[in-house]
């Protein structure tokens, strides 16, 4: 009107112009969300914003993009200071459902949509929201009752449904703890992942993979885990110092070697399992069995010194102690490598059934023979 009055006022025109770039790239960041090109969409409605401050399409557009980034945090904080300033921003409830949905709190959401269509009974946007939620609900419902009965596999099944329709924090938390119950630690580890990739605050989840992490030796991954817990709760408890602690410990006996595992038994072996795997690991690689060719020969005597060290740690109830404890047991061991084969080999005669070669006839059994570390072999 004021153009109509006066056609060459600048300040009008001037201000007509802008409203139409504002315009125009609205519409352009909404086909860009519609397209899924987040990022361009972001910068359209950021663009919108610095000509024209609280425009509160353009800040709920913003926070639109941001969950297309999978920045839910940052978009439901965007939403929630709109939605402070205006309380019957219908599409702000909408969103505010949707950031609900994502993270997981589908009752809430689901509460929170219901109002809205009071409202609006003919909104689209939140009646498919609904739909979807109510849906979930009970997929999800059925998933937390098989894995409260501890039929974790259909409770995987049910996760899996849900998750086909949504891509949400607490499902894919719900179904890590189910592939826990089948100490099905990879996929368990992964599920973690997603679910913190949607809501990186879930410390619950956090903790679930940083056992996880144990489960598989990924000592580091752990610690790391346990420290943000620790972070983000102000001061760590006692009880998860004492977690970080334990990560730390197996963390630096990982990267020593394991005699565990060179004998093939857990740590929670016992005396009499520790002998039957130590012999059933030097007949294996016994140099009398594994004579071909010079390649194989010193192979087998490598292999043959470093099951004798094991066992020699692990048979010894103080150096198991220390071993276990997180010692490094390096220097305790590393003598055999400097022996002769058949020196070690008459120190282990009649832990056979007989004398063997390089060893003379008649040597007592255990003893520390040719200055070999102290220890004793005794199979009873």
């Amino acid at each position: 009107k004021v153009l109509e009055r006066e056609p060459k006022n600048r300040s009008a025109s001037e201000e007509i112009r802008l409203l139409d770039r504002v315009e125009d790239d609205l519409a352009q960041a909404r086909a860009n969300v519609t397209n899924e090109r987040y990022s361009n969409a972001l910068r359209l409605y950021s663009s919108v914003l610095e000509r024209c401050e609280n425009v509160a399409v353009a800040r709920l557009g913003q926070a639109e993009a941001l969950m297309g980034m999978k920045r839910y945090h940052q978009a439901s904080k965007m939403i929630n200071a709109v939605l402070q300033e205006d309380k019957e921003n219908l599409y702000g409830f909408y969103l505010r459902a949707k950031s609900m949905y994502f993270a997981g709190h589908l009752e809430s959401a689901e509460t929170l949509l219901k109002k809205v269509l009071n409202m609006d009974p003919d909104d689209k946007n939140c009646k498919v929201l609904w739909k979807k939620i109510k849906k979930l609900l009970g997929l999800k419902k059925r998933g937390n009752d098989a894995f409260r009965t501890k039929d974790y596999q259909s409770a995987i099944e049910l996760y899996t449904q849900s998750t086909l329709d949504a891509l949400n924090a607490t499902l894919y938390g719900n179904r890590a703890a189910a592939h826990m119950g089948l100490e099905q630690y990879e996929n368990a580890e992964y599920d973690c992942t997603k679910s913190l990739t949607i809501d990186e605050n879930y410390n619950k989840v956090r903790l679930r993979r940083a056992r996880c992490y144990m489960s598989l030796e990924k000592y580091d991954d752990a610690v790391r885990d346990y420290e943000h817990i620790a972070r983000s709760d102000g001061e760590a408890s006692g009880d998860m110092r004492e977690k970080i602690r334990e990560a730390k410990m197996l963390a630096k006996r990982a990267k020593r070697k394991d005699y565990y595992k060179i004998l093939g038994i857990t740590r929670h072996a016992t005396e009499s399992e520790i002998k039957k795997a130590y012999r059933k690991m030097a007949r294996k690689w016994h140099p009398d069995k594994n004579n071909g060719s010079e390649d194989e020969t010193k192979v087998a005597e490598a292999k043959f010194k470093e099951i004798s060290a094991a066992y020699a740690i692990l048979s010894d109830p103080d150096k198991k102690r220390k071993f276990d404890s997180g010692a490094d047991m390096e220097n305790e061991s590393s003598g055999f490598q400097d022996m002769d084969v058949s020196d070690l080999m008459s120190m282990f005669m009649g832990g056979f059934g007989g004398p063997m070669r390089g060893g003379p006839r008649g040597r007592p059994r255990g003893g520390h023979g040719h200055g070999g570390p102290g220890f004793s072999f005794h199979f009873g």
